[in-house]
Protein backbone atom coordinates (compact mmCIF):
# COMPACT_ATOMS: atom_id res chain seq x y z
CA UNK A 1 0.00 0.00 0.00
CA UNK A 2 2.66 2.29 0.84
CA UNK A 3 4.46 2.01 -2.80
CA UNK A 4 0.94 2.99 -4.28
CA UNK A 5 0.93 5.86 -2.28
CA UNK A 6 4.61 6.67 -3.58
CA UNK A 7 3.12 5.97 -7.06
CA UNK A 8 0.11 8.47 -6.96
CA UNK A 9 1.87 11.47 -4.69
CA UNK A 10 4.73 11.74 -7.16
CA UNK A 11 2.11 11.29 -10.34
CA UNK A 12 0.00 13.93 -8.92
CA UNK A 13 3.32 16.12 -8.04
CA UNK A 14 4.20 15.64 -12.08
CA UNK A 15 0.30 16.61 -13.14
CA UNK A 16 0.26 19.67 -11.69
CA UNK A 17 3.86 20.65 -12.39
CA UNK A 18 4.38 20.07 -15.64
CA UNK A 19 2.08 22.20 -17.51
CA UNK A 20 3.45 25.16 -15.70
CA UNK A 21 7.04 24.21 -17.01
CA UNK A 22 5.72 23.83 -20.51
CA UNK A 23 3.61 27.45 -20.32
CA UNK A 24 6.64 29.77 -19.07
CA UNK A 25 9.80 27.81 -20.85
CA UNK A 26 11.49 28.22 -23.93
CA UNK A 27 12.95 25.37 -24.15
CA UNK A 28 10.70 23.50 -22.88
CA UNK A 29 12.87 19.48 -24.03
CA UNK A 30 15.53 20.51 -21.81
CA UNK A 31 12.93 21.53 -18.84
CA UNK A 32 11.06 18.55 -19.48
CA UNK A 33 13.82 16.05 -19.56
CA UNK A 34 15.41 17.55 -16.46
CA UNK A 35 12.28 17.53 -14.40
CA UNK A 36 11.26 14.01 -15.19
CA UNK A 37 15.59 13.26 -14.24
CA UNK A 38 15.13 14.40 -10.63
CA UNK A 39 11.93 13.38 -10.09
CA UNK A 40 13.09 9.77 -11.05
CA UNK A 41 15.75 9.88 -8.60
CA UNK A 42 13.52 10.90 -5.96
CA UNK A 43 10.62 8.56 -6.90
CA UNK A 44 13.50 5.56 -6.67
CA UNK A 45 14.80 7.01 -3.31
CA UNK A 46 11.29 7.15 -1.69
CA UNK A 47 10.41 3.09 -3.38
CA UNK A 48 13.52 2.19 -1.95
CA UNK A 49 13.04 4.10 1.70
CA UNK A 50 9.30 2.85 1.58
CA UNK A 51 10.43 -0.65 0.79
CA UNK A 52 12.87 -0.93 3.60
CA UNK A 53 16.23 -0.90 1.88
CA UNK A 54 17.40 2.94 1.72
CA UNK A 55 20.60 4.18 -0.04
CA UNK A 56 23.34 4.67 2.45
CA UNK A 57 23.45 8.24 3.65
CA UNK A 58 26.16 10.56 1.53
CA UNK A 59 27.77 10.87 5.05
CA UNK A 60 28.39 7.39 5.24
CA UNK A 61 29.70 7.09 1.54
CA UNK A 62 32.19 10.33 2.04
CA UNK A 63 33.57 8.79 5.24
CA UNK A 64 34.01 5.21 3.79
CA UNK A 65 35.98 6.48 0.55
CA UNK A 66 38.25 8.89 3.00
CA UNK A 67 39.06 5.60 5.06
CA UNK A 68 39.93 3.96 2.09
CA UNK A 69 41.86 6.27 1.00
CA UNK A 70 43.91 7.57 4.65
CA UNK A 71 43.58 3.81 6.22
CA UNK A 72 41.58 3.62 10.03
CA UNK A 73 43.33 5.79 12.24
Amino acid sequence: MDILGVIVMFGTIALIDIPSIVKKSKHRVKYVGFYAFIIGIGFAISLLQVSGKAPASPAKVIESVIKGIIGEV
